[in-house]
């Protein structure tokens, strides 16, 4: 888990653009091969689904990214994966309906971003909440943040997780 996490702050903390390239790439390989492992055999794979739901939460739940991510550019890199997760794995996720359990102890892995105030966890309603941001990240002039690339890969995870 930690590992996952330190790939996502290897984008923030790369120091030139070959290196952020670099860490967006590996994060983004990451969450492919998480996607492909939760469709290939879920029932081993089950504590990954946190992680899918973390990079859905930081690419699609506020309006820019984390704050720390749209300074960076680690923004790209969290849509791109999340994009990847969509298209490997949306057909599983998509009927997942779940909510994390959550306490002082644990924590609440589950809670949503500024634009989730729902079930925390997976659901028919942030499905379709997730979709419509990528249709929206997907637009020429609604993202100027964002490049062809990552645009382009939003549109077509929207489009499948229809």
């Amino acid at each position: 888990m930690s590992d996952f996490c330190h790939l996502l702050v290897s984008v923030s903390d790369a120091d030139d653009i070959t290196k952020r390239q670099t860490a967006i790439d590996g994060f983004v390989a990451v969450n492919a091969l998480v996607a492909t492992l939760m469709v290939h055999d879920e029932g081993r794979f089950n504590d990954n689904q946190n992680l899918a739901l973390w990079t859905f939460r930081r690419a699609l739940e506020h309006t820019h990214g984390e704050p720390e991510d749209s300074k960076t550019g680690a923004w790209e890199g969290v849509v791109l994966a999340a994009a990847e997760l969509a298209v490997i794995a949306g057909e599983k996720i998509r009927h997942w309906d779940f909510e994390f359990e959550s306490g002082p102890l644990i924590g609440d892995m589950g809670a949503g971003g500024p634009l989730w105030d729902g079930k925390h966890g997976f659901c028919k309603e942030r499905w379709e909440l997730w979709q419509r941001r990528f249709f929206e990240l997907s637009s020429d002039t609604a993202e100027p943040l964002l490049s062809g690339k990552a645009r382009e890969k939003a549109r077509t995870a929207g489009e499948i997780m229809d």
